[in-house]
């Protein structure tokens, strides 16, 4: 199956996804049209960005001979122990089906999210918005409860590494998750005051058409309970193109730093059957 280099850089996955997928797509694409002689991948649009950490969805369109374009959904799940499962399927204009994103932020989302336990991180006032347990992680996301895992521009995430034994057996997890993440630019840089027990780190990220900035600060420290490590995330997204933006994103993440020292927030293990109060166990210091 061949494709054009403009689509290459349409898709946030690294080469070898991209390749595995390129075959199953090559399979499913002469099953359904099998008297084309030449196909070719054109163009790719990115309906969840694939981080490594959540579901991630992209629409492959291919066209045949030239012409007769079809449309696929190639969808990538991590299974948790750093690799990806992932499936294609023709476009039938449900991919956002099963995916874990809030809707559109109106009124009834912000009422319903503002209800969810909370944490306070400096100045924000972060929802409880999704979970997800597999056999050996466990991921709890906050954000603000006007945005969405679409649109966000604060996040928050806390995640318990239950089989982990040493805090840098999960930072060198978590680095070779990032080595995968396909962007035209990254950077890494540990925090002087990171300690064997206590590894704290900058992340600054450009998806691949440059849409936002992402900027992280992350800690990892052995879980309370003995067993396991938690990992904490606190993210700000920014317009690269304003100046006053990125002022703004640099000293909020500055002040989410400060916070992320001494929070000792753990994970809970779903999301509650009903919208509930913030209670104070849910809240962390800050």
């Amino acid at each position: 199956m061949a494709y054009t280099p403009e689509a290459r850089k349409m898709s946030y996955i690294d080469d070898a996804l991209f390749k595995d997928s390129l075959r199953g797509l090559l399979i499913l694409d002469t099953l359904s049209y099998p008297n084309v002689k030449t196909r070719a991948v054109v163009r790719i649009e990115v309906i969840e960005a694939y981080d490594y950490h959540r579901i991630g969805l992209e629409r492959w369109i291919v066209t045949h001979d030239g012409q007769k374009p079809a449309a696929y959904i190639v969808k990538m799940v991590p299974d948790g122990r750093g690799g990806t499962n992932f499936n294609v399927g023709k476009d039938d204009g449900n991919a956002m089906r099963n995916v874990p994103i809030l809707p559109p932020p109106k009124k009834e989302h912000t009422e319903l999210i503002g209800r969810n336990p909370s944490v306070s991180l400096a100045d924000e006032t972060l929802f409880l918005a999704s979970v997800e347990d597999d056999a050996d992680v466990v991921l709890n996301e906050y954000i603000r409860k006007d945005e969405t895992f679409a649109n966000w521009k604060v996040l928050f995430a806390v995640r318990y590494i239950r089989s982990a034994e040493t805090v840098d057996e999960v930072v060198m997890r978590w680095k070779a998750y990032i080595a995968q993440v396909r962007s035209p630019g990254k950077n890494i840089k540990e925090e002087a005051d990171s300690s064997p027990t206590d590894r704290r780190f900058m992340l600054a990220i450009r998806p691949p058409g440059d849409a936002y900035l992402e900027c992280d600060q992350l800690r990892f420290i052995p879980s309370p309970n003995g067993k396991g490590v938690i990992y904490y995330q606190a993210a700000v997204r920014v317009n690269p193109n304003s100046q006053s933006d990125l002022m703004q994103g640099l000293l909020k993440l500055q002040a989410l730093a400060e916070a992320l020292k001494s929070l000792t927030l753990q994970t809970v293990d779903s999301m509650p059957n009903q919208p509930l109060e913030a209670t104070s166990s849910a809240h962390g210091s800050s």
